[in-house]
Formats: C-alpha cells, sequence, structure tokens
C-alpha cells in the first residue's frame, strides 16, 4: 500500500470483477494485479477434483513487493489513533457480514469442501472477532514491574514492530488470517 487511509476507503478501490471465469490475481499496493512471473496454479474442488479458477501464483518478488508495501502502510497505521482503527475495524466487520449472503459461502464451501453452514459460521466468528479487536484498541496497556535499583521502574509498553506475513491453512481460509494479522494490527 502506498499510504494507508485513515477511513472506509482503504482496500476499497480498484476491486476486480467477482467473476471466477477471469484469473483471481494478488493485491499488491492497493491494487489487484497477476503474478509478476505470469505464473498461475489452478484450484480445484478437493471432493470433486472439479476446477473452481486458476490464481495468480505470487513469485519470491510479488513476496518481496507485498511486504515493502505492508512496511511503508505499517508507517502510517502505526500513528493512527485508536477511535480511527475502531471505525476500521467495525467496518471490516460489516464488510465481513456481508459476504455471508453472498456467493462466499458456495464458493468457500467448495474450496475447502466444508458445508456451507461451516463457511458461514467462519465468516461470523471473522465479523465477531473484528468487533472484539475493535473494542479492545482503546484498551492496551502497558505494566510497570519493579526495578533492582532503588527508586527506578521499569515500564514495560506494549507496541507493535512491523510487519506480519501469514499463509492461511485451508480449513480456516477466514479466521485464521485474522488472528494471526489484525490482532497485531490493534498494537500498532
Amino acid at each position: 500500500m502506498a499510504a494507508l487511509q485513515p477511513a472506509a476507503q482503504n482496500g476499497t478501490t480498484h476491486l476486480p470483477s467477482s467473476s471466477l471465469t477471469e484469473q483471481q490475481l494478488l493485491y499488491i499496493d492497493g491494487k489487484y494485479q497477476s503474478s509478476s512471473d505470469g505464473a498461475a496454479f489452478t484450484v480445484r474442488n478437493p471432493m470433486t477434483g472439479d476446477i473452481l479458477y486458476d490464481c495468480a501464483s505470487a513469485s519470491l518478488g510479488d513476496y518481496s513487493a507485498a511486504i515493502d508495501n505492508a512496511h511503508q502502510a505499517f508507517q502510517t497505521w502505526s500513528r493512527i489513533g485508536p477511535s480511527v482503527r475502531r471505525s476500521i475495524f467495525l467496518k471490516a466487520a460489516e464488510i465481513m457480514e456481508s459476504y455471508v449472503n453472498g456467493d462466499a459461502p458456495e464458493l468457500l464451501s467448495q474450496e475447502v469442501s466444508a458445508t456451507k453452514y461451516w463457511i458461514k459460521v467462519n465468516l461470523h466468528a471473522t465479523a465477531g472477532l473484528f468487533r472484539e479487536t475493535a473494542g479492545l484498541v482503546t484498551h492496551i496497556k502497558g505494566e510497570i514491574v519493579p526495578a533492582d535499583r532503588p527508586g527506578t521502574t521499569i515500564l514495560i509498553e506494549r507496541q507493535a514492530v512491523g510487519v506480519v506475513f501469514a499463509i492461511s491453512p485451508w480449513n480456516a481460509p477466514v479466521c485464521e488470517p485474522y488472528l494471526c494479522v489484525f490482532r497485531a494490527l490493534t498494537l500498532a
């Protein structure tokens, strides 16, 4: 991301069509794009073997670019106040829940061979985790611990230090990235 927008605009521009007849793209630097080397892979239903769609396959250069851009975005995000963060997490919860009534349950159930009910539970749980995170952004606390030197104290401040890189497992494609990444964003 070139610059993080501290409002609902963040991440909502340049959305590709939802048609799975086209290759699914990478999202790097605020835009959807093919892999830098043009590589792709076919996503199949693990139960039937049916082809679902083709997906861009990130190269090492793509990973590097994504991490570099995330680091740039972190510089802005880490200076955003808790009220703005709360608004962003609450908007993310709304967006996540909007997927329940779209084609996400059908697609994800085919991707991971899970029931649509399990996928909907996963989407609702993730929306709930976003809301929980929104409520925690103003409750980040440090600690004061005793020091060996008389008359001094040690203050431990919780602070994010940088980018988190996570690859989602097949069995919880929505919740797991949240657990790895978004909780860390709370502290930034």
